[in-house]
């Protein structure tokens, strides 16, 4: 059967335009072509945008001021109690990016050697792609569809999708430097609230929960000034912005000559649920692997690369899901009594978590033993199931 391309990008969205950007940097010669449904790249928005400056440079590939709307260097840790865990560096170490102008971006840097179709539906059997009445062939297909294509391909996934709501607020502030976390069954069941800085006076405020999403969010700017000490106080809201949160870690990457990037891959971290730099880096494995012409190669160099962290991440967001109000305070509380704030301020990662989470937790169980002993458990109980 003759071939109407080298690889068929199905999904224009980051992952998707990442993955032919690497392509056609990496595996030189090929021709691609990106298929999104939506008829403009970016839109609708999902992501809340915050990007660490070493991913941004890295992995996504881009100059960070191209693309951002603020810079953040912390973060407050909100305990249900009201808490405060602040964790901060001396300067800037993430940027806040307009999600919608990066993806333009990508898709100007993609559309100078690429085909891309926008407004288009487009399905797949595994060996050739269906869009609109048109059949095309290809010899190997990316499916960066997203969450979409692993909950049908991974029904078992769904439960680690939770829905997710944000609002653009207009605030009173005066802490535009810092995210807020906030954590507790008041905000959310499964994950947490946030409140992330777009800039003097704009705030992304949300939070993704197993339930009562809408109500959880009200009651969360209800208690905005209350809850970060009168430094955020809601006026108005911008925008409205729905998604989704996935938090259960790697799923199937290749299929044949199907391969699965972002979301449809599960690259995303199950703690916080961002993706953007993990699938960006995981575009550049996907090239390198066809362009020696072994697609198999991927799954193993993610596995390789993100395996080890994203595993140590899942068993971090199950232990979280299985706390308490109270035991979150004790844990909070217990952090700021063994300086924990310093530690984390000095050795944090934003994109490699997990090296500090168990520096803490060490230090945690020497000084903590009979507390973190039950947690140590509860650790080994999520890695078994």
């Amino acid at each position: 059967m003759q071939r109407d391309y080298d690889v068929i990008v199905l999904g224009g969205g980051s992952a998707g335009l990442q993955s032919a950007r690497s392509i056609l940097e990496k595996a030189g010669g090929f021709s691609v072509l990106v298929i999104e449904e939506d008829r403009r790249v970016g839109f609708p928005e999902h992501c809340t945008g915050l990007v660490s400056l070493k991913g941004v440079s890295t992995f996504l590939r881009l100059n960070h001021w191209q693309i951002a709307v603020n810079y953040v260097r912390g973060a407050h840790i909100m305990s249900p109690s009201g808490t405060r865990v602040t964790v901060e560096k001396k300067s800037s170490v993430a940027a806040v990016i307009n999600r919608p102008l990066y993806e333009q971006k990508l898709y100007d840097i993609v559309s100078r050697r690429a085909d891309i179709l926008l407004g288009v539906k487009a399905t797949t059997d595994g060996r050739s792609v269906k869009a609109g009445s048109k059949r095309l062939v290809a010899r190997y297909i990316v499916d960066a569809r997203g969450l979409k294509s692993l909950s049908s391909r991974h029904p078992q996934a769904r439960r680690w999708i939770l829905p997710a709501l944000q609002y653009d607020v207009r605030v009173e502030s005066t802490d535009s430097e810092y995210v807020y976390i906030f954590l507790g069954s008041k905000f959310s069941q499964g994950f947490f609230a946030w409140a992330v800085p777009l800039g003097d006076d704009v705030f992304r405020i949300g939070l993704a929960s197993e339930n009562l999403v809408l109500t959880r969010m009200k009651y969360l700017l209800r208690r905005m000034g209350e809850l970060t000490r009168g430094s955020l106080r809601p006026k108005d809201v911008r925008k409205v912005i729905g998604g989704a949160v996935y938090t259960g870690g790697l799923r199937e990457h290749v299929k044949g000559t199907v391969l699965y990037v972002g979301d449809s891959a599960g690259q995303t971290k199950p703690t916080t649920g961002g993706g953007l730099v993990y699938h960006s880096r995981a575009s550049i494995l996907l090239a390198k692997a066809l362009e020696r012409g072994e697609p198999e190669a991927y799954a193993r160099d993610v596995k390789r690369t993100l395996g080890l962290e994203i595993l140590g991440q899942l068993a971090l967001r199950r232990i979280f899901n299985r706390m308490s109000d109270s035991e979150l305070d004790y844990m909070l509380a217990s952090i700021k009594e063994i300086e924990g704030e310093e530690i984390i301020s000095t050795y944090g990662d934003m994109d490699t978590q997990t090296k500090v989470i168990l520096r803490v937790g060490m230090e945690l169980l020497r000084k903590k033993p009979l507390f973190y002993t039950r947690l140590l458990l509860s650790i080994v109980s999520s890695i078994i199931s």
